[in-house]
């Protein structure tokens, strides 16, 4: 019986709950230049859309030289284009927001595993979001909490608030 209680504890969470951040160095292996990679993580959702379902964002970080580059990928019902310069809005718990650019151009692509849908309104398309982080960014992002964040037409309700906070913080740690 202790067996069953202790499967039914660890399965019910699901996967990726619980995800902690995590930050590799990594070296290239032709200039041997380091960088600081925090693995990308599922960290919201969008609201439910009664036929679809609900759209996902997940976000990573690294460092280049002395730069900090985040990563968003949000997911789409339909194919979105954003130029470089595009603006992404984050919500921080204080109602306080902060204007991320694009830092260059990104096209959807679908989800792999999910070709045979391609063009029906079950395909789930991505873009994969590139922002270089300016110094007072960084500072922002590594003390308040992320509440909500809009890119294109969607809000994506973040439930790991402090996810960003983290990785900005792990990478640091790693420097």
């Amino acid at each position: 019986m202790k067996t069953f209680i202790f499967l039914i504890l660890f399965i019910l969470p699901g996967p990726g709950w619980g995800q902690e951040v995590k930050c590799k160095i990594k070296a290239d292996e032709f200039t041997k230049d380091t960088s600081i990679v925090c693995d990308d993580i599922k960290f919201g959702k969008s609201k439910r859309d009664l036929t679809r379902g609900l759209l996902f964002i997940r976000g990573g970080m690294y460092t280049f030289k002395s730069l900090f580059i985040l990563n968003l990928i949000p997911e789409f019902y339909s194919v979105q284009s954003f130029d470089e310069g595009d603006i992404v809005y984050l919500k921080f718990e204080d109602s306080t927001v902060l204007q991320l650019k694009v830092f260059q151009y990104s096209l959807s692509d679908h989800k792999s595993g999910e070709i045979i849908t391609q063009g029906s309104d079950n395909t789930i398309w991505y873009n994969y979001l590139t922002f270089v982080l300016k110094p007072q960014d960084i500072m922002t992002l590594e003390l308040k909490k992320v509440e909500k964040i809009r890119c294109g037409h969607v809000d994506y309700s973040i439930n790991k608030k402090d996810l960003i906070l983290k990785m900005i913080r792990c990478i640091k740690e790693k420097k």
